[in-house]
């Protein structure tokens, strides 16, 4: 066996199957096409597969021998900002792209399986090619994991592509590797009063606008949220990455509703209504 050199005979199917995801890039928890171009390869291929969900894929190659089960994890979501990029195989979803190598990473899940079964008379136990959705701070694991499908794995391994390491070259380390972000809540508490008084009351609107996204893909000026007899409007300002309510770009004013998650350029807010 010399998975290298398969893998590199290869090479111009991986490269047609990745600039297909690139262009095709899907949102969080919509990652259906991809399963559906991941389920074709696994069928031509006759490798098991389990499809709990539509954006949820789980190829299953059983080792000739006995032994643990290994469970490989590979992300399929795409981010939401603009591919600026001009390559042959450009995004063609407005709003959408494989910013951060997701596609190559679905790419590298699905000739994995490909060659472990071509090999499975050699392996020992069993192998679980998860194809994850919703990995960008969405909880696609939590989404995997309940469907019950990976209870049985004894091992878990991840994989990030990286361009600051040399081409060709693998880089590894025991427990953690990357920062883990998370969620913060910020409410900003007002006093009411009367209008012949505004010294006695609190306007907690002036601080809440002063509250800056100091981040390269929000626009100076991205949004703006109102409050209209309909409720309250998100309006996109012409942004350049776009502003998402639920994963859906919007392209005219919005009704938001209590818990409705709203995203600019990348970053995700709970929009609630006290």
């Amino acid at each position: 066996m010399n998975f290298l050199n398969e893998a590199q005979a290869l090479e111009g199917e991986m490269r047609a199957f990745f600039e297909d995801l690139h262009r095709h890039p899907e949102p969080s928890h919509f990652e259906n096409r991809t399963n559906r171009r991941v389920r074709e390869q696994l069928r031509a291929h006759q490798i098991d597969m389990l499809c709990p969900k539509d954006n949820i894929t789980i190829a299953v190659i059983r080792g000739a021998k006995p032994g643990k089960t290994v469970g490989l994890r590979f992300d399929t979501d795409a981010l939401q900002m603009q591919e600026l990029c001009d390559v042959p195989y450009k995004s063609e979803t407005d709003g959408l792209m494989h910013g951060c190598g997701h596609d190559a990473h679905t790419t590298c899940g699905v000739f994995v399986a490909r060659l472990l079964k071509a090999h499975a008379d050699a392996l020992c136990g069993t192998y679980k090619i998860i194809f994850q959705p919703a990995e960008e701070g969405e909880h696609g694991a939590d989404e995997v994991i309940a469907t019950g499908l990976v209870s049985d794995v004894d091992a878990f391994y991840g994989l990030h592509v990286w361009s600051l390491y040399p081409t060709g070259t693998l880089h590894a380390t025991p427990g953690g590797i990357w920062a883990e972000p998370d969620m913060f809540k910020v409410t900003i508490h007002g006093k009411g009063g009367h209008g012949s008084r505004p010294d006695r009351a609190v306007d907690p609107v002036k601080p809440a606008c002063d509250i800056v996204l100091n981040y390269a893909s929000v626009s100076r000026f991205h949004a703006v949220i109102s409050k209209h007899k309909k409720g309250w409007i998100i309006t996109d300002t012409h942004s350049s990455s776009g502003t998402y309510v639920h994963n859906k770009r919007i392209e005219e004013p919005t009704v938001v509703n209590d818990g409705d998650v709203v995203s600019f350029g990348g970053i995700a807010l709970q929009f609630r209504i006290k």
